[in-house]
C-alpha cells in the first residue's frame, strides 16, 4: 500500500511518469538511419584531353535512396596503397566523375562511395584503369 501512494504522490507531482512504471509508453529510441548502399555499375575510362594531360571517366549508376546526397570518389596507384579521397560530388543524381590528376603510365583503382552527411557507404566494387604513357 505504502508503494502505491508513494507511486500516486510521485506521479502527482511529476517525478514519476506512471505509464511507464505500470508497462504503458516507453521511451522510444532514437531513429536510426537506414545503411547506405553502394553505387553499382562503376566502370571507367580513359582519354586525352591534351598534349600530355590524361582524363579518367568514372560512370555510376546514381543512388535511388533519398538521404543519399551525392558520393565520394577514392583513388590509388597501387595495391599496397590505402585508398585515399579524390573529390566529392554533391549531387545524388549524377553519375559520373572526370578525374584529370591521374598520372601518365599508371593504373589507377577507383572506389565510389555513396554519402549523406557524415554517414558512408561500403565502397563500390574497385575498378582499375591504365593510363597511357603520352596522349596527343
Amino acid at each position: 500500500m505504502a508503494v502505491i501512494v508513494t507511486v500516486l504522490l510521485a506521479a502527482a507531482i511529476g517525478v514519476v511518469a506512471v505509464p511507464q512504471l505500470f508497462g504503458g509508453a516507453k521511451a522510444r529510441s532514437p531513429h536510426r538511419p537506414h545503411p547506405l548502399t553502394a553505387p553499382t555499375g562503376v566502370r571507367a575510362g580513359v582519354g586525352c584531353s591534351g598534349l600530355l594531360e590524361a582524363t579518367v571517366t568514372l560512370r555510376w549508376v546514381p543512388t535511388r535512396q533519398k538521404d543519399a546526397e551525392g558520393y565520394v570518389v577514392y583513388w590509388r596507384e597501387s595495391v599496397d596503397e590505402p585508398f585515399q579521397r579524390l573529390a566529392r560530388v554533391d549531387d545524388r543524381a549524377t553519375d559520373r566523375f572526370v578525374d584529370t590528376t591521374a598520372p601518365l603510365g599508371s593504373d589507377q583503382t577507383y572506389v565510389v562511395k555513396t554519402q549523406a552527411g557524415r554517414r558512408l557507404s561500403a565502397a563500390s566494387t574497385p575498378v582499375t584503369v591504365h593510363v597511357p604513357g603520352f596522349c596527343f
